[in-house]
């Protein structure tokens, strides 16, 4: 299980700042607050908090992705497929394709809640 989690400061000025937080548990070496790259958007933010979890988690076990995000578990549950024969015509596309990939590749699944 992982829980993930984004924020943005200023949102929707010139100068805002957006991060996400990965939080596998208590003292887990792969616990991180990061920075977002590319736009700075909370919904940036919240997607790339996704894909750095998969990235962390065995491929083999099925990963639990708890989010407070709704677009995300929307975006991974129903529009990814949409996006892919449409060719990608939504905001993120960089993230969403690399993390629509990372779910594809693994053997075991993923559960969003």
């Amino acid at each position: 299980n992982v829980y993930v989690a984004s924020s943005c400061a200023a949102a929707g000025k010139v100068n805002a700042r957006a991060g996400c937080g990965i939080y596998w548990g208590p003292n887990h070496r792969n616990n991180k607050g990061l920075s977002t790259p590319g736009g700075q958007t909370e919904a940036r933010a919240a997607l790339y908090a996704v894909t750095l979890a998969l990235l962390m988690a065995p491929e083999d076990r099925t990963l639990v992705i708890y989010t407070p995000s709704l677009a995300v578990i929307r975006t991974f549950c129903y529009w990814t497929g949409s996006y892919y024969t449409e060719g990608w015509p939504c905001k993120n596309a960089d993230i969403i394709k690399a993390t629509a990939e990372l779910i594809r590749n693994r053997s075991a699944g993923v559960i969003f809640r």
